[in-house]
C-alpha cells in the first residue's frame, strides 16, 4: 500500500472516530495536497488552500459553489464518483481522472474519496482529497512512448534485450524480440537459467557461462556470437553482447544487461555468397582454361590452313581468273582476322595466370618507350604532360593499357595524321591519367559497349579489327586496382580514356 493510500485511510478512520472535518482541513493548510468538502448537493463546503489556489480562486469564492459551475467539462464523472461514496459510505481511492478547473491548465490528479458523517447535524459529505500527479503522468507517458519505440526498433532490427539479477536466487527478464528469437510464447515467462542454457548449442555452453562469470567476478562486459536451439529445432545464429549494472554503494555487480541480436537470415545469406562466390570462382577458372586451351589448340591447325593459303595463292597467281585470285586474298584475309581474334581471346585468358606483380613503373619514360614500339610516328604526335612520377603497378599490366590505347587512336583515326595527349595527375588518394586523342570520338551509347569481348563499332570489312583490345584494357587496370571510363561524344571530336590508378611513389615510398 503507498504512503499516500496509508495516509487517506488514516483520514476516513480519524474521521469514523469523532475528528470534525475542520480539524482535518486545518492539518492540511500547509501542505500541496487538494481538499474539498461537498455536501449531498455537491456543493464545496469547505476546502485548503491549496486546492482553492489550484482553481484560481479564493476560498470564498468557491464556498457554496457545486461541482457544475467549477467543473463543468468532468463535473458528469466528478458527481458521479461522489454519488457512489455517499450512498455506499465506503471509501474509493486512487481516481486518476483529469482535472479541469475553469480558466486554469489542465491537470492529471489521483483522488481519493471519503465519506464522512457531521456529527451534529447528520449530514452525509463526501471529502475529496487529490494529487497533482500530471508530472507523474507525463514521465509515465513519455515512457510508455519510448517503450514502443524501443519494441518497434528492437523488432525491426531483431534484437532483443535481457536483464539478468545475479542475486540469490538469480532471475531473468527478457524483452518481447527474446523470446521470438528463442521461439516461445512470452505468456509462459522466460525458463529458468537452467533451462535457458539447454536452448545453446552444446558447443557454445561453456562460453556463454565463462563469459557471465567473467563479467560478475571481473566486471567486463562481453561480446560474441552463439548458436541457439529454438523450440522448433531450427538453428539461429545470434550475436550477443552484455555489460554488468553495479551497485552504487558497494560497487558490485547486481545485474548484466544483454543484448540478442538475431543474425540467422545474415548468416544464411552470407553462406549462401560464399557457396556461390566459390562456384563463380571455380566457373571463371573453367572458362579461362577452356579460352587458354581452345585459343591455343585453334591456332595450330589454322596456321596450317593460312600456309596452304599462301601456296594456293603462288598456283592461282598464273593460273586462275582475277576473280579467284581475289577470293583466296579474301579467304586468307579472313583466316588472319580469326588467328588475332584467337591470339587476342589467349592473351586476355593469360591475363589471370601471367606474372603481374606489382614494380615501379616510371610513368612518362615507359609511355614514350611504348609510343616508339607502336611504329605509329607517322600518323600520330605525342605529347605527355604533368607529374613525374613512379607508379606501383605492374609493368606488365601498363603497358597492355597504354599500348592499347595509343593503337586504337591509330587504328580508329579518321584523318591521315593526328595528335595523342596523356595528362598525369596525381595525390596521395591515387594517379589520374588521361589519354586525349582528336579522333571521331565516341557515341555515348557506345561507352559500356566498347569495354565487351569482341565488341566493334564498325564492320570488321570496313576496319580489320578483333574487339579485344578494349576489353584487354579493362580486364588490366581492374587487376592494377584501378578503373577506366571514357570521356566522348559525337558533337565533339576526340576522346578521353580517364585512367583512376593506385596512389604515385616517391623514391620508393608513397606519397
Amino acid at each position: 500500500m503507498s504512503n499516500t493510500l496509508k495516509k487517506n485511510n488514516d483520514v476516513a478512520s480519524r474521521l469514523q472516530n469523532g475528528y470534525h472535518v475542520d480539524e482535518l482541513i486545518s492539518m492540511f493548510e500547509h501542505i500541496a495536497t487538494y481538499i474539498w468538502v461537498k455536501n449531498a448537493d455537491s456543493q464545496t463546503v469547505e476546502l485548503n488552500p491549496a486546492a482553492a489556489k489550484s482553481m484560481g480562486l479564493t476560498r470564498e469564492e468557491v464556498i457554496g459553489k457545486t461541482t457544475a459551475e467549477l467543473f463543468p467539462e468532468m463535473a458528469h464523472s466528478y458527481q458521479d464518483a461522489d454519488k457512489q461514496v455517499l450512498e455506499t459510505l465506503e471509501p474509493v481511492f486512487g481516481i486518476k481522472e483529469r482535472y479541469t478547473p475553469l480558466n486554469q491548465p489542465e491537470k492529471v490528479i489521483s483522488t481519493d474519496k471519503i465519506p464522512y458523517i457531521d456529527k451534529v447535524t447528520g449530514e452525509k459529505r463526501v471529502i475529496v482529497i487529490a494529487h497533482d500527479i500530471s508530472e507523474q503522468e507525463s514521465q509515465r507517458l513519455e515512457l510508455e512512448r519510448t517503450n514502443k519505440l524501443l519494441s518497434l526498433a528492437e523488432k525491426k532490427g531483431k534484437i532483443g534485450h535481457w536483464v539478468l539479477k545475479v542475486d540469490e536466487p538469480p532471475s531473468v527478464f527478457w524483452s518481447d524480440q527474446i523470446y521470438e528469437i528463442y521461439g516461445l510464447n512470452k505468456a509462459d515467462g522466460p525458463p529458468s537459467l537452467d533451462k535457458a542454457i539447454d536452448f545453446y548449442h552444446p558447443d557454445d555452453v561453456n562460453m556463454v557461462e565463462k563469459s557471465i562469470q567473467k563479467a560478475i567476478e571481473h566486471k567486463v562486459g562481453f561480446d560474441f556470437k552463439l548458436r541457439l536451439i529454438r523450440s522448433d529445432g531450427s538453428l539461429a545464429y545470434v550475436h550477443s553482447s552484455g555489460m554488468p549494472i553495479f551497485d552504487p554503494i558497494t560497487g558490485d555487480v547486481i545485474q548484466i544487461f544483454g543484448t540478442f541480436q538475431d543474425m540467422t537470415k545474415h548468416e544464411d545469406i552470407k553462406r549462401k555468397l560464399e557457396t556461390n562466390a566459390e562456384k563463380l570462382k571455380q566457373s571463371n577458372e573453367d572458362l579461362e582454361q577452356f579460352a587458354f586451351a581452345a585459343s591455343h589448340d585453334l591456332r595450330a591447325p589454322l596456321r596450317a590452313v593460312l600456309n596452304l593459303t599462301d601456296w594456293l595463292s603462288e598456283e592461282v597467281e598464273e593460273k586462275c581468273s582475277s576473280e579467284a585470285i581475289e577470293y583466296v586474298h579474301l579467304m586468307k584475309g579472313r583466316i588472319q582476322r580469326l588467328d588475332a581474334m584467337l591470339n587476342s581471346l589467349l592473351q586476355f585468358a593469360r591475363l589471370d595466370n601471367d606474372d603481374t606483380d606489382v614494380s615501379t613503373v616510371h610513368a612518362k619514360e615507359r609511355i614514350v618507350q611504348i609510343f616508339e614500339e607502336q611504329n605509329v610516328k607517322d600518323h600520330l604526335s605525342l605529347k605527355i604532360k604533368g607529374d613525374n612520377i613512379h607508379l606501383p603497378v605492374s609493368c606488365v599490366l601498363f603497358d597492355i593499357v597504354i599500348g592499347n590505347l595509343i593503337g586504337n587512336v591509330a587504328k580508329h583515326h579518321d584523318k591521315e595524321t593526328g595528335r595523342v595527349e596523356i595528362n598525369i595527375s596525381s595525390s596521395p588518394q591515387g594517379t589520374i591519367i588521361d589519354i586525349c586523342d582528336d579522333g571521331p570520338g565516341i557515341a555515348p551509347e557506345h561507352h559500356h559497349k566498347i569495354f565487351q569481348v569482341f565488341s566493334v563499332l564498325q564492320a570488321r570489312d570496313k576496319k580489320e579489327a578483333s574487339g579485344m583490345g578494349l576489353a584487354l584494357v579493362k580486364k588490366a587496370v581492374e587487376k592494377m586496382n584501378g578503373t577506366i571510363v571514357v570521356i566522348s561524344n559525337k558533337e565533339e571530336r576526340g576522346s578521353v580514356f580517364r585512367l583512376s590508378l593506385p596512389a604515385p611513389i616517391k623514391n620508393g615510398v608513397d606519397l
